[in-house]
């Protein structure tokens, strides 16, 4: 202060050392982005549309003919199968990844028409609740990935409108923890996103990436510790976007302080934090033509011979 008059603050680049321990957090966030936009993106949409074809495509009463026939016809698959997978033991490192995952996608897929038909005649079709339920949390689903790719395109990037920020906040006023309930519902809804979407990659498109599926009893001890290694790896990306996307909201606080004020500006990585939120929006934006254009993995043309 000179003069009794507060001096001008200069508009410029101030630089500091951040701690190790944020140069580490912003590495993992780094890499765990690639998996969140790619597997994240795609859940995005391909959880919900999962969810509400558990209700669209339920098992339902069958006789016992019918059952009998559809047991048949899944030996006969099952057969062949065996048969590939013997061929593609015998040949060892000569067998392509592509044609290797498209052999456990069909494994995978057969595997659901048994259980399917399994339900459709001894349990009558099933307990209907559960795929209410499920047509519920789909719906609901479409609503959540909805306003994240709302909130990113107005705010996380742009600055546009705080949108979910001030609903948070007003959620606050009405019950102290409404919205930090909320905010853990749209964090928790992310991860669960990259978790399908690593399956949903998987099964459409088997390349690169090998398949990993976690189903209640019958989950393998390799596909349980690469999820949980997926979750972890995302979970730095997620918290990461969580920041930036409720910044606002969660504005005094630690988070806040290690995301949107160190890692976001350090050099030469903020433009990579920049950039590929857009790419995830883009994912997001290629998984929901290619939904649209095939909705569901199950096959029809195994039901449409066999009613």
């Amino acid at each position: 202060v000179r003069g009794g008059a507060c001096a001008t603050p200069k508009p410029g680049y101030y630089s500091f050392v951040v701690s190790i321990i944020t140069f580490l957090i912003a590495f993992l966030s780094a890499f765990g982005w690639v998996a969140l936009v790619i597997f994240g993106g795609i859940g995005l949409i391909g959880l919900p549309v999962d969810l509400i074809n558990s209700y669209r495509e339920r098992p339902t009463p069958i006789t016992q003919s019918t059952y009998k026939e559809r047991v048949i016809r899944i030996g006969e698959r099952a057969e062949d199968l065996i048969k590939q997978g013997f061929e593609i033991q015998s040949k060892k490192g000569k067998v392509k990844r592509k044609d290797k995952n498209e052999w456990k996608k069909q494994v995978l897929v057969l595997s659901d028409e048994f259980n399917i038909n399994e339900v459709a005649f001894k349990l009558k079709g099933g307990p209907l609740i559960i795929y209410i339920a499920k047509l519920v949390v789909g719906i609901f689903g479409v609503v959540l990935s909805f306003l994240w790719v709302v909130q990113i395109c107005i705010w996380t990037n742009t600055g546009f409108y705080p949108f979910l920020n001030y609903m948070l906040m007003a959620m606050d006023g009405v019950w102290q923890f409404f919205g930090t309930l909320f905010f853990g519902i749209f964090a928790y809804w992310l991860l669960w996103c990259v978790i399908v979407g690593n399956y949903k990659w998987g099964v459409r498109i088997p390349l690169f990436f090998t398949l990993y599926p976690m189903k209640a009893n019958d989950t393998l001890m390799n596909s349980m510790l690469v999820n949980i290694l997926l979750i972890m790896l995302s979970s730095v990306a997620a918290t990461h976007l969580c920041a930036q996307t409720f910044s606002l909201y969660a504005r005094i606080t630690t988070i806040n302080s290690i995301f949107n004020v160190a890692i976001n500006n350090l050099r030469y990585l903020q433009w990579y934090f920049y950039g590929v939120i857009w790419v995830l929006v883009g994912i997001v934006g290629l998984a929901a033509i290619y939904f649209m254009i095939r909705p569901t993995d199950r096959n029809k043309h195994f039901y449409a011979q066999v009613k």
